[in-house]
């Protein structure tokens, strides 16, 4: 979890605590017998690929100044680590003892993934409403916050045509004869929002002071957008929201507790399986 995270939060990051860990194997580049047709980056006969950062992390997903980053800070170690070798620092006993220390606990902390990612843990409907119920108290707001429905268009004609079909049919129906109009932006039901979350001023005091189920007229937040809303329920600081405010929060924490048992299950297991002493010391 610590890595993918860490890959989508910090990706020049990430790549770098990669090379970090794999020191001599990665700083190598792809060889230095012939030099790949292309190449990030390069130190005299050590080549950066793309398919070697890509066997890392993603990088279809780094933009090009991360990826001008990652090459500087490959450049950068591989020109230190050639001075490591010269120095001797790769055939030093504590180096390679940590080394090998670092290579066991990656190779661990890979393997965790494969096998939970193999068991396919997941969390029912009843557990998240389950975990919900038992748990609200840890869910009450810090502040102020709204339920409601939205639609935005890209003409006030659209946004008006959609508002006066709701008055008229419902926002179901609305929705439904909208959903495929070149002019519809978005429409959304039981949208949840702070109140610092709303698009805009006008937005915040319409919710503020109308009541549940009413419907507002036509407003523009800019020359290409018009929106309606459907005020729902109103949350003050203490409160507890919704189940659908909360759902990825509950279901990440039973994930992670499914997780955790069962790894701890499958741990026990190879106790069982392995001759384990401690020594008293």
């Amino acid at each position: 979890m610590f890595w993918r995270e860490l890959s989508k939060s910090n990706p020049a990051g990430y790549v770098l605590i990669c090379f970090i860990f794999a020191a001599p194997v990665i700083l190598t580049g792809c060889g230095r017998n012939k030099a790949p047709a292309n190449y990030l980056a390069r130190v005299n006969e050590s080549y950066l690929t793309e398919e070697s950062l890509r066997n890392r992390i993603d990088s279809a997903s780094l933009s090009p100044q991360v990826k001008a980053e990652c090459s500087q800070e490959w450049i950068k170690n591989e020109l230190l680590f050639r001075e490591a070798e010269r120095a001797g620092i790769t055939k030093d006993e504590k180096f390679n003892s940590l080394l090998e220390q670092n290579k066991r606990e990656l190779a661990a902390t890979f393997f965790v993934k494969q096998l939970l990612d193999k068991a396919s843990i997941s969390c029912s409907d009843a557990e998240v409403q389950a975990y919900y119920d038992e748990h609200q108290d840890e869910f009450q707001l810090a502040s102020g916050a709204f339920l409601f429905d939205e639609a935005y268009f890209t003409n006030e004609r659209a946004a008006q045509e959609f508002r006066n079909l709701t008055v008229q049919d419902g926002w179901n129906a609305a929705t439904t004869r909208f959903s495929g109009n070149g002019a519809t932006k978005s429409i959304l039901q039981k949208v949840f929002r702070y109140a610092y979350q709303t698009s805009s001023d006008m937005q915040y005091r319409l919710l503020a002071m109308m009541a549940e189920g009413e419907l507002s007229l036509v407003f523009q937040d800019d020359p290409s957008s018009w929106w309606v809303i459907r005020a729902g329920k109103s949350y003050n600081p203490g409160d507890v929201p919704p189940l659908l405010a909360v759902r990825p929060i509950i279901e990440s924490r039973i994930l992670e507790i499914k997780k955790k048992e069962y790894l701890n299950g499958y741990i026990q297991r190879l106790y069982t399986s392995n001759k384990i002493e401690i020594t008293p010391q």
